[in-house]
């Protein structure tokens, strides 16, 4: 695996600090998706960090994630100086994502002890780095314009070991468990393997699809609502859907974890929709980026969503094997219903959708190039309607210049995926009904992530009903017309014996003429 060379420094930055001074507090992350490459005690409770960059890249630090044990309880400070993005949602409000391992033990006799939102004095201010730039090391930093975000901690346990993120942490490894857990509670659902990323770890593609149909055991009116003349043999629509494309936004990952336990659970509306749709999930493209703690990179230390337009078989696999796949389900008859790619937003509140961007003279602004046609926004309606964690407000239907190689453009362009979207979560909060500031947590990730699933349903029941609807006008066309053309047959047919009857009249009316005798006396 390649590594970048802040990461070799970590350990030795963090030692010699610890002998220069005696702390009262052990950082480190040395563990899956840790990132911080160096502290520095500036007095007795405060400490300046430093993030490491994205794999092979100069810039994209905005993911930390460390642990601290502390010897003493107390309050600390702890200055984030490498920020590089000019606005955050920690100047709204946003807080620090902790977890107390001493919090966790004494609470785990009531309730799972998850990871929760903490600090108090949270400021997002320019970094005294640049003054520093400006000054001595100009070289170092390049001119390049930091951010620090400032934190206090009140550590209630002395001999605490206490963690610190971004936002809650989603590892490799707990996508593995989760697979693990939804393979043994259930049988539809499919593991394989995509392809294989720069490091060699192996991505997972589910397919969630019944082995059997068993409409029988569905409730009529369910089954009703979403077009009961689909036999076994029809191909049924495929839906794909991917996340975790950027490392750092974790929250893409639990609502992924929602989403598939809602479709591969026993509820009804999950059973009704695998029976006429199939599901192709991929929950982690960038498992690299996610193991070596970026933010945004993968290990060839590009954006893998900027790539989509043209990727590179050997540094962007990943891609390659998405737009393979999509091919491939084309070409064997099927239908793709929509791409809903997951990500998680650093600047804005709620959830919301990117999608393509359709001119108001073209039909495809309000209809869909497959049959059945239908609107490009209902799908953000929809989820408007199931949630209040959604905001259609926010939704942007754009083509925007530098993102012409996203994925939703990108399939939406090449593939003809109507219903090619990103779908943002916010890291920070959501506004309800009663303009109240809710903050997010892994539980309301899972459920948008259920929320997204019951859309999906709606969704198809438009779509089936739409289909029913058109079918039967056109059967009811044509037999209007077949009812037509044999009513103007008829009226041909009586108009003809009326013109037949007419002529054998004038013929009997009509006196003839004397034949003249013929006379022998010439011979």
């Amino acid at each position: 695996m390649m590594i970048s060379i802040t990461r070799k420094l970590h350990e030795r930055g963090v030692r010699e600090r610890a002998r220069e001074v005696e702390s009262d507090l052990e950082f480190d992350s040395k563990f899956e998706s840790g990132n911080l490459d160096l502290a520095i005690r500036q007095s007795e409770n405060e400490y300046d960090l430093l993030m490491r960059a994205d794999t092979n890249t100069k810039g994209h630090k905005q993911w930390f994630y460390f642990s601290v044990r502390n010897k003493r309880a107390g309050t600390f400070k702890f200055n984030i100086l490498n920020f590089t993005k000019r606005s955050s949602l920690h100047q709204h409000g946003m807080r620090v994502a902790v977890y107390s391992q001493k919090k966790a033990a004494r609470a785990a006799h009531k309730t799972p002890f998850l990871w929760h939102y903490g600090g108090d004095k949270i400021s997002y201010t320019p970094s005294k780095l640049c003054s520093e730039a400006n000054t001595k090391s100009r070289y170092i930093y390049n001119k390049k314009e930091y951010y620090a975000m400032s934190f206090e901690y009140t550590f209630e346990y002395s001999n605490d070991l206490v963690y610190f993120a971004y936002s809650a942490p989603y590892t490799f490894t707990d996508l593995i468990l989760l697979l693990k857990e939804l393979k043994s509670n259930s049988e539809v659902i499919k593991e394989e393997v995509l392809c294989k990323t720069l490091s060699g770890i192996d991505i997972p593609l589910l397919t969630i699809n019944p082995a059997k149909q068993s409409t029988e055991k569905i409730s009529t009116s369910t089954m009703d609502r979403l077009g009961k003349h689909l036999k076994e043999s029809d191909r049924k629509p495929v839906l794909i859907l991917t996340a975790r494309v950027h490392p750092g936004e974790t929250c893409s990952s639990f609502v992924m974890q929602g989403f598939l336990r809602f479709i591969v659970s026993p509820h009804r509306l999950a059973r009704a929709l695998r029976e006429v749709v199939v599901f192709k999930v991929v929950p982690m493209v960038n498992p690299d980026g996610v193991v070596a703690g970026n933010y945004r990179a993968g290990l060839s230390g590009q954006d893998l969503n900027r790539h989509f337009a043209s990727p590179d078989p050997l540094l962007h696999p990943e891609i390659c094997a998405i737009k393979r796949l999509i091919r491939k389900l084309q070409y064997e008859g099927h239908e793709v219903l929509g791409y809903l790619d997951i990500h998680g937003h650093s600047k804005k509140k709620c959830v919301f959708i990117y999608g393509p961007y359709y001119p108001l003279h073209s039909n495809r602004y309000l209809e869909v190039r497959y049959f059945p046609q239908y609107a490009v926004r209902v799908f953000a309606k929809l989820l408007e309607e199931t949630t209040d964690m959604f905001r259609y407000k926010a939704c942007r239907f754009r083509q925007e210049q530098e993102k012409m190689s996203a994925a939703r453009l990108v399939l939406s362009r090449e593939f003809g995926i109507m219903n090619s979207f990103t779908i943002e979560a916010s890291l920070y909060a959501f506004i309800d009904r009663e303009r109240r500031l809710v903050e997010f947590d892994s539980g309301l990730y899972e459920m948008m992530g259920q929320r997204v699933g019951e859309t999906v349903f709606e969704y198809q029941n438009i779509v089936e009903e739409d289909r029913s609807q058109r079918l039967q006008r056109l059967y009811l066309n044509r037999l209007k017309k077949k009812r037509q053309r044999e009513k103007r047959l008829n009226k041909d047919k009586e108009e003809y014996k009326n013109e037949a009857k007419n002529k054998d009249l004038i013929r009997e009316k009509t006196p003839r003429k004397p034949t003249r005798p013929v006379s022998y006396t010439h011979l």
